[in-house]
């Protein structure tokens, strides 16, 4: 085998000219947008750069592995980094980088005494790094030295400074939090106003969560505005926290400061007022400003149906139903049927309304997503023998949906209406046909179940269920010359079902259940 393998090697060398082995390199991370918190933000490194740092990585995270002190991954750092060509701090951060989050707070002690003893001078993506070391480590008075540092050299990025804000909210202490904000604003600015990234959001949304728990969130409100943070988004989340805690006091309080400093209100907003008006008056002017502003959106039509509902505003409510798109969402085509058929829309019109309804808005719309609305809705269908608007109701559900309402009306003993669900579902899956196997048995019409039996089978989608069922049905009506074809019937069915365990603990229990 090894004359072999050297005959291979001296081929390849005659046909291909050279052959050598390549050493294992560790492949660089891809860039990482600047504005996410919380991991490696900054530009991929290059392959030389991670090459040069392949050595350094390997025998950092055998030291990591077996917890090694600072002052022996301090020694392995410097003899790496003389027996590297490459420059340091690039190395060094391209270590960190690679090494991500299993970089602990004694390696980044290590790293930042080297650093010290050969007097380099840190770079805002070292900075970071360490920064985030420290983060992860959870050694904030670590952090803030090091901040502090990093800001006195001139380099705090939008990036650094959300890593200061968020230590500071990991410690719950809003006072530095506050600090941070005034004395960073300008880079914090770019991040919040301007970056994509969700990592900012999360951010100013633990911030103003932080600031509702200490009862603050006007006096955070001011400090936003006063440091040109307080956009549409934040005002947003500042009104949103304040209807989850239920602080209407703050809420109304908000929302004068929004329009004395004439911030521009999202749809979001607007549904949060609603939410928490107090009167049906205050909704519905809540309502009528957004229609102004041109946002209604499917959260403001869901908050104006619910606060119909609460306050039993049918002028609300007809507003409501005034301003739906052509195309809802299922929730809000719940709340709309609510409205209509238990809120203050009902009359002696409601089938009528609601037919209408549906055909103008719900068409296409998964109604059995809310399996009380939907019922109701298959119930008139039912009930007015609309055989189309059954179908599209099944057309637009899915399978797990329409398995709940067959069961659902066999539970109620109503099987010619699951019959007629059945039908209309496009699909006549075993697990449907298992369904309506079900609400045969709750029904207790074997010869429904035996016609579905026989539908199914036919039709290649009965199943081991499907067999199991019908089986348990017969020992329970002790018909144990039904129960005998019907094993034969599974086994001679072509497509390979055989009793399983199931079916002979049926048999079993049944036994010694008759003593027989």
């Amino acid at each position: 085998e090894i004359t072999i393998f050297f005959i291979a090697i001296f081929v390849h060398a005659v046909l291909f000219g050279t052959y050598r082995i390549r050493p294992l390199v560790i492949k660089a991370n891809k860039n990482i947008s600047q504005d996410k918190v919380g991991k490696p933000e900054k530009n991929a490194a290059s392959f030389p750069a991670a090459e040069q740092s392949a050595p350094l990585v390997r025998a950092l995270k055998a030291m990591l592995h077996r917890s090694a002190e600072r002052e022996e991954m301090a020694d392995e750092i410097e003899h790496q980094l003389q027996a590297s060509s490459g420059d340091a701090i690039t190395v060094l951060g391209v270590a960190l980088e690679l090494l991500n989050k299993a970089a602990n707070a004694k390696l980044i002690a290590a790293t930042r005494s080297v650093i010290k003893a050969r007097g380099l001078a840190l770079t805002p993506r070292l900075s970071e790094l360490l920064l985030r070391g420290y983060l992860t480590s959870q050694c904030f008075s670590d952090f803030n030295e090091l901040f502090a540092k990093v800001d006195q050299d001139g380099l705090v990025t939008p990036s650094l400074a959300l890593l200061a804000l968020r230590a500071s909210l990991n410690t719950s202490d809003l006072d530095a939090a506050l600090g941070h904000m005034r004395r960073l604003a300008v880079p914090l600015r770019t991040s919040v106003r301007d970056s994509p990234s969700a990592a900012p959001r999360s951010i100013m949304h633990q911030l103003i969560a932080l600031a509702a728990q200490k009862s603050t969130l006007l006096t955070l409100l001011q400090e936003l505005q006063n440091c040109e943070l307080c956009t549409s988004w934040t005002f947003e989340a500042v009104l949103l926290e304040c209807v989850r805690r239920g602080d209407t006091d703050s809420l109304k309080k908000a929302d004068e400061f929004a329009k004395e400093h004439q911030i521009e209100y999202t749809g979001a907003a607007h549904s949060a007022l609603l939410r928490g008006a107090g009167t049906a008056e205050e909704a519905a002017s809540h309502f009528v400003a957004a229609v102004d502003q041109g946002v209604v959106n499917s959260e403001l039509l869901l908050a104006a149906a619910d606060a119909a509902t609460l306050y039993k505003d049918a002028n609300l409510a007809q507003a409501t139903l005034q301003h739906l798109p052509p195309k809802q969402s299922p929730e809000v085509a719940a709340a709309v049927i609510r409205l209509v058929s238990e809120g203050p829309l009902r009359s002696d019109d409601t089938d009528t309304i609601l037919i209408d309804l549906y055909q103008k808005h719900f068409i296409g719309v998964n109604l059995l997503l809310d399996a009380h609305t939907g019922q109701l809705l298959v119930d008139l269908a039912l009930k007015q023998h609309r055989a189309d608007i059954i179908a599209q109701l099944m057309c637009s559900s899915e399978g797990l949906q329409q398995h709940a309402l067959l069961k659902t009306l066999g539970s109620q003993n109503r099987l010619g209406h699951a019959f007629e669900v059945f039908h209309a579902c496009p699909g006549k899956t075993a697990s449907l046909c298992n369904a309506l196997l079900d609400a045969c048995m709750v029904c207790k019409d074997m010869k429904a179940a035996e016609e579905v039996m026989a539908k199914a089978i036919t039709s290649g989608t009965a199943d081991l269920v499907t067999y199991n069922t019908i089986i348990k049905a017969c020992l329970q009506n002790g018909d144990i010359k039904r129960l005998r074809a019907t094993i034969e019937t599974m086994r001679a069915d072509g497509s390979g079902l055989a009793p399983n365990c199931v079916t002979f603990n049926e048999l079993i229990e049944a036994t010694i259940r008759t003593n027989s």
